[in-house]
């Protein structure tokens, strides 16, 4: 095809090339725009559930119909021995589990409440100790959605035996309901007080950060995906256009 001074006559290979690699870097720039809504929704929906008044909470019901972020008052007991590490979890660039552990409502209900941050101090073999308030207590806290689980490691989250506490890849919660023989809401329970000095709990900033990774940065990956699908049309463009002598 003459195009003015110019040929373009495209071979079969660059073309069959930016027929699969076009369609892939658009498919991730969109993708990394969804990313950025559901981050900004997040963002705004902990904003919005912040402002609102505290909330005490009897059932297990109530946790599912308040939404993320939310304030909210228990009274129970925590369970004294079954703790679930979730490992490979960071903070201040250290290696370290979040600790959940089941809290019994007055009413018989229970839910699953992320207590904090505990270091991991010899690595892969570790268990670390884990405080716990005896006796039946007042928690202040914040409803949270579990982790994403990504990409799934085998047919179970679980990590090494089946012994107390049990550590996971990931937070499943009909797999940790099974396991403790506990019906659990699918929201999680982030503790705010009574506080316990062993336990790191930067809640805020997780929920400007949902997920670790701020909406904005999506937005940058969804401009970068879609400039290099740029880029890759302006090179098979640039290869196959010859000046005609």
């Amino acid at each position: 095809m003459q195009i003015g001074p110019y040929h373009f006559k495209p071979g079969i290979i660059p073309t069959l090339a930016l027929i699969l690699v076009m369609p892939l870097l658009i498919s991730l720039g969109f993708w990394q725009l969804d990313r950025y809504q559901i981050k900004v929704g997040l963002v705004e929906e902990h904003a919005q559930n912040r402002a609102r008044p505290v909330v005490e909470v009897s059932s297990r019901e109530q946790i599912d119909g308040l939404g993320r972020a939310r304030a909210v008052s228990l009274s129970g007991e925590f369970d004294q021995q079954r703790h679930i590490l979730l490992i490979n979890r960071k903070h201040a660039g250290r290696p370290g589990f979040d600790v959940y552990t089941p809290f019994r409502l007055e009413s018989g209900d229970s839910v699953l409440v992320t207590r904090g941050w505990l270091p991991d101090l010899t690595g892969r073999d570790y268990i670390p100790e884990v405080p716990v308030t005896a006796g039946k207590i007042r928690l202040e806290a914040l409803i949270n959605t579990p982790p994403s689980i990504g990409i799934k490691v085998g047919d179970s989250p679980q990590v090494g035996d089946l012994g107390w506490p049990r550590k996971v890849f990931y937070v499943d919660m009909a797999w940790l309901g099974k396991e403790l023989q506990l019906e659990l809401p699918q929201y999680t329970i982030l503790q705010v007080s009574p506080e316990e000095p062993a336990y790191i709990r930067n809640w805020e900033e997780h929920f400007k950060k949902p997920g670790g990774i701020p909406a904005e940065r999506h937005m940058s990956y969804a401009v970068q995906w879609f400039a290099l699908c740029l880029a890759v049309v302006v090179i098979y463009l640039v290869v196959n256009l010859k000046r005609i002598k």
